[in-house]
Protein backbone atom coordinates (compact mmCIF):
# COMPACT_ATOMS: atom_id res chain seq x y z
CA UNK A 1 0.00 0.00 0.00
CA UNK A 2 1.31 3.46 -0.91
CA UNK A 3 0.17 6.92 -0.78
CA UNK A 4 1.02 9.64 -2.58
CA UNK A 5 0.12 13.20 -2.68
CA UNK A 6 1.52 15.19 -6.25
CA UNK A 7 2.61 18.83 -5.96
CA UNK A 8 -0.86 19.82 -7.24
CA UNK A 9 -2.63 17.75 -4.27
CA UNK A 10 -3.79 14.89 -6.03
CA UNK A 11 -3.82 11.58 -3.89
CA UNK A 12 -2.17 8.65 -5.68
CA UNK A 13 -2.61 5.30 -3.71
CA UNK A 14 -1.79 1.91 -4.43
CA UNK A 15 -2.58 -1.41 -3.22
CA UNK A 16 -0.73 -4.10 -1.20
CA UNK A 17 1.06 -6.73 -3.99
CA UNK A 18 0.30 -9.50 -1.83
CA UNK A 19 -3.22 -9.11 -1.65
CA UNK A 20 -3.93 -7.03 -5.29
CA UNK A 21 -1.56 -9.96 -7.11
CA UNK A 22 -4.38 -11.05 -9.60
CA UNK A 23 -6.82 -8.29 -9.40
CA UNK A 24 -6.42 -4.16 -9.57
CA UNK A 25 -6.91 -1.85 -6.95
CA UNK A 26 -10.42 -0.53 -7.24
CA UNK A 27 -10.89 1.86 -4.00
CA UNK A 28 -14.44 2.82 -3.30
CA UNK A 29 -14.14 4.73 -0.38
CA UNK A 30 -11.90 6.17 2.61
CA UNK A 31 -13.01 6.91 6.08
CA UNK A 32 -10.68 8.71 8.90
CA UNK A 33 -10.88 7.23 12.53
CA UNK A 34 -11.12 8.88 16.15
CA UNK A 35 -7.30 8.24 16.38
CA UNK A 36 -6.91 10.06 12.90
CA UNK A 37 -6.39 7.16 11.26
CA UNK A 38 -7.76 6.46 7.58
CA UNK A 39 -9.54 3.37 6.59
CA UNK A 40 -9.95 2.75 2.55
CA UNK A 41 -12.50 0.17 1.07
CA UNK A 42 -11.06 -2.14 -2.11
CA UNK A 43 -13.84 -3.50 -3.64
CA UNK A 44 -12.22 -6.04 -5.89
CA UNK A 45 -10.28 -7.79 -2.82
CA UNK A 46 -13.21 -6.91 -0.50
CA UNK A 47 -10.29 -5.66 1.79
CA UNK A 48 -9.65 -2.34 4.42
CA UNK A 49 -6.71 -1.30 4.33
CA UNK A 50 -5.91 0.93 7.65
CA UNK A 51 -3.20 3.06 7.47
CA UNK A 52 -1.89 6.19 9.88
CA UNK A 53 -2.31 9.76 9.53
CA UNK A 54 1.42 9.63 7.19
CA UNK A 55 -0.26 7.37 4.80
CA UNK A 56 1.67 4.26 6.14
CA UNK A 57 -0.11 0.66 5.91
CA UNK A 58 -0.49 -0.41 9.56
CA UNK A 59 -2.89 -3.34 8.97
CA UNK A 60 -5.68 -4.65 6.58
CA UNK A 61 -8.31 -6.77 6.98
CA UNK A 62 -10.17 -9.31 4.26
CA UNK A 63 -13.57 -8.27 5.30
CA UNK A 64 -14.16 -11.59 3.12
CA UNK A 65 -13.35 -13.44 5.99
CA UNK A 66 -16.47 -12.63 7.83
CA UNK A 67 -18.59 -12.90 4.56
CA UNK A 68 -18.42 -9.10 3.72
CA UNK A 69 -18.06 -8.69 0.32
CA UNK A 70 -17.72 -5.74 -2.93
CA UNK A 71 -17.26 -2.70 -0.22
CA UNK A 72 -18.79 0.47 -1.90
CA UNK A 73 -19.04 3.17 0.71
CA UNK A 74 -17.63 3.28 4.92
CA UNK A 75 -19.39 5.78 7.47
CA UNK A 76 -17.62 6.26 10.98
CA UNK A 77 -20.19 8.12 13.56
CA UNK A 78 -18.55 9.18 16.45
CA UNK A 79 -19.72 6.35 18.73
CA UNK A 80 -16.84 4.59 16.74
CA UNK A 81 -18.90 1.39 15.01
CA UNK A 82 -17.73 1.60 11.37
CA UNK A 83 -20.48 0.96 8.75
CA UNK A 84 -19.93 -1.07 5.81
CA UNK A 85 -22.00 -0.36 2.23
CA UNK A 86 -22.13 -3.46 0.15
CA UNK A 87 -22.79 -3.27 -3.32
CA UNK A 88 -23.47 -7.01 -5.48
CA UNK A 89 -21.86 -8.88 -7.95
CA UNK A 90 -22.79 -7.49 -11.45
CA UNK A 91 -24.71 -10.95 -12.39
CA UNK A 92 -26.76 -10.39 -9.14
CA UNK A 93 -30.80 -10.14 -9.72
CA UNK A 94 -31.31 -8.85 -5.53
CA UNK A 95 -30.52 -4.89 -5.92
CA UNK A 96 -30.69 -4.21 -2.41
CA UNK A 97 -27.54 -2.93 -0.84
CA UNK A 98 -26.34 -4.62 2.43
CA UNK A 99 -25.22 -2.31 5.22
CA UNK A 100 -22.78 -4.14 8.43
CA UNK A 101 -21.61 -2.33 11.63
CA UNK A 102 -18.72 -3.95 12.75
CA UNK A 103 -16.30 -2.88 15.31
CA UNK A 104 -12.47 -1.92 15.11
CA UNK A 105 -10.28 -1.32 18.01
CA UNK A 106 -7.41 0.48 18.25
CA UNK A 107 -7.71 2.61 15.52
Amino acid sequence: MAVHITSDNKVLVGGDTAINKNRKFYPTDIVTTPRDNAIIADMTTSTLYILNNAGILMTYYQISDINITYPVALAFPPAGQLYIACSRPNDSTTKEVEIYEVTISEC
